[in-house]
């Protein structure tokens, strides 16, 4: 998560509109009326929270953020999992993971890189005014841009299966090592 969105998610938090319940604890008060009893009186609307402070909030956003990344890498191993699992069912491709080479299925990755390519060469034909009869509207090849690296990472995660490779590890830890290599250094939430 980047500097900016912490922030962002820290001024949002900052301006939340209280629930009308609110009801704070440890010795706080809330009067939801505002000069009770004089000509004066108006009805209070909590937002945000002076509980905090900005530096405060952000150290709170940081804690609350500090098992992110490994909750990422925990969803791309259950994705790995249900990946293979459809791979292989009966309801599913039938195709054992095993009954491909390695080589075949960095064929199958490929195949599917390359649909994405010619999507990529009819989205730049647009943007050069040269388009094809029968070429999808711009946005449509965006959405099949989609669809062709998606099928692309499928793919790759079944070739990662395959040859006994823990993708989420692996592509946290080339991250780092190459952020390390060139001096990059992330922000930690």
């Amino acid at each position: 998560m980047t500097e900016g969105q912490i922030k962002h998610m820290v001024e949002r938090f900052l301006r939340w509109k209280l629930p009308e319940n609110f009801a704070p604890d440890g010795g706080i008060q809330f009067e939801t009326t505002g000069n009770a009893g004089t000509q004066y009186e108006y009805k209070r609307e909590p937002t945000g929270t002076n509980l905090f402070d900005f530096q405060q909030a952000t150290a709170m956003v940081r804690f609350m953020l500090a098992d992110w990344q490994d909750e990422v890498r925990l969803e791309m191993r259950a994705f790995s999992a249900e990946n293979r699992q459809r791979c292989e069912a009966q309801n599913g491709f039938k195709h054992p993971i095993n009954g491909w080479s390695p080589s075949d299925w960095m064929t199958a990755t490929m195949g599917e890189l390359g649909e994405a390519a010619n999507v990529l060469k009819k989205i730049n034909r647009a943007r050069d005014g040269v388009t094809n009869v029968g070429d999808a509207p711009v946005p449509r090849l965006y959405e099949q841009l989609a669809d062709e690296i998606a099928d692309t990472f499928i793919y790759l995660d079944l070739l990662a299966q395959a040859t006994g490779v823990d993708l989420a590890s692996a592509v946290r830890a080339k991250f780092d090592r190459t952020s390390k290599k060139i001096g990059y250094s992330a922000p930690t939430p």
